[in-house]
């Protein structure tokens, strides 16, 4: 647990102390990739005094097959939520976030007496996961924590089910016992209903599935009314993802896919409950991938990949560098990282 949080604090320590209380901050993984307008957006909502920090808007990395196509499928709901929230964010991403230097000051004097955490930390190394735990402890402190649409960052996904299946366990555990560490209050409170909605969806689920199995035997009939509920359901996965173009909605549509990925995620749900109940040891896991932006070659042919957009935004012209909300194929500029050429093509529909 100290893996991330405790090298952030390390050099966060020395930071702060060089650092003015206008300077901002860039947290992100290794791995991620930011989209060209990132820091120039997020550089623009931290000018409103009441925004605490910018958090990204996650895509996945194309490849990995099925498994990283289910993953895809889900961060593009997860970005058009955020979305339709007009950009309110529910996690500060460990992907890619852009902090106040006044504001992390602010939360490490509050450590240990207000904040849950160890005294004078900016992360508390306590935590299972640090973006979520950070998140709560910018808002219990009175700030906002916004995603905008440009601020999109393309991660890795899970090459396979155990990988993800450990992820995922970090990520649920670590969501329940932040919930246990800060209590019910007015901040915590959304993503406490988010966890009992999950146990309701567990439970209805589960309960759909004992029934199927129990009546499987009286043959099958077609009702009505509960093909329009399925069909209503469909279309809903399907619309979801609609921006990622025709094989994620097909994907969407077969429906039994999704459904048998949701269970997977519920059986998560469950396993993270119990450990969480017994203080079973949790431990970090780390996947070896290899990201295929970037490379040594000069030239090559980059992945497509989604972006979010809003209404809100200028128009995109044709031949502009940058994506706009209209859509449209474009090229990110070239960038050269230690000696490799990071290109993306961005491709909104």
């Amino acid at each position: 647990m100290h893996k991330k949080a405790g090298g952030l604090n390390q050099a966060l320590s020395i930071l702060l102390e060089v650092l003015t209380p206008a300077d901002r901050i860039l947290v992100m993984d290794a791995d991620g990739v930011l989209a060209p307008r990132f820091v120039e957006t997020a550089l623009r909502e931290l000018a409103d005094e009441s925004v605490g920090a910018v958090g990204g808007i996650f895509w996945g990395e194309p490849g990995h097959g099925l498994v990283g196509e289910l993953q895809r499928n889900e961060y593009a709901r997860y970005a058009r939520d955020i979305d339709r929230k007009n950009g309110r964010a529910m996690v500060l991403t460990g992907t890619a976030t852009l902090h106040r230097v006044d504001v992390l000051t602010r939360v490490a004097a509050a450590r240990g007496r207000d904040l849950p955490g160890p005294a004078g930390l900016v992360y508390d190394t306590t935590a299972l996961t640090e973006d979520n735990e950070i998140t709560l402890a910018i808002k219990s402190l009175g700030f906002r924590c916004v995603s905008p649409a440009d601020c999109w960052v393309v991660t890795e996904v899970m090459p396979g089910w155990r990988d993800l299946w450990r992820q995922r366990l970090r990520w649920q555990r670590g969501a329940i016992e932040n919930l246990r560490a800060y209590g019910l209050n007015r901040v915590t409170l959304p993503y406490a209903a988010q966890q009992a909605g999950m146990g309701v969806g567990l439970i209805a689920m589960w309960s759909f599935v004992l029934l199927t199995i129990l009546t499987a035997g009286n043959g099958l009939r077609v009702q009505p009314l509960w093909l329009a509920v399925g069909l209503i359901f469909v279309a809903e996965r399907v619309v979801t993802v609609r921006r990622r173009g025709a094989r994620p909605m097909l994907l969407a549509a077969l429906m039994v896919v999704e459904w048998a990925y949701d269970l997977f995620l519920q059986c998560v749900l469950l396993r993270a409950v119990w450990d969480s109940v017994r203080r079973a040891e949790a431990r970090w896991h780390h996947v070896t991938s290899f990201n295929p932006l970037i490379t040594r070659k000069s030239h090559v042919r980059t992945p497509k990949f989604d972006l979010a957009r809003r209404n809100h935004v200028g128009r995109h012209r044709r031949g502009n560098k940058h994506p706009g909300p209209d859509g449209g194929r474009v090229r990110t500029p070239v960038r050269r990282t230690r000696g490799a050429e990071v290109a993306a093509e961005a491709s909104l529909s």
